[in-house]
């Protein structure tokens, strides 16, 4: 699990009870990118290189948007990696 450079712990061990801890929130906000159009993967898709695999994680069991950008990701050029889904259960 990628951790950020001013953290200690990785972000999911932050959160362990109602209400998340001010640190877990200021960095989720430091990394959300809004996604509108298409343009808005490219800096997600810097960030993804030359990986070979790349992760795609949704927790919403099959929103629309999820699947809509998930193509849209794979649908570039520059994809030679394996996309996988992953959903919690």
């Amino acid at each position: 699990m990628k951790q950020s450079s001013g953290m200690s712990r990785p972000l999911s061990r932050l959160w362990r009870g109602s209400e998340p801890e001010p640190v877990l929130l200021a960095e989720i906000e430091s990394l959300a990118r809004p996604l509108k159009t298409a343009d808005d993967l490219d800096p997600l898709m810097e960030q993804i290189g030359d990986s070979r695999y790349v992760l795609l994680g949704e927790a919403s069991h099959g929103t629309s948007e999820f699947y809509t950008w998930r193509t849209a990701i794979s649908k570039r050029p520059s994809c030679n990696f394996a996309v996988l889904q992953l959903r919690n259960c």
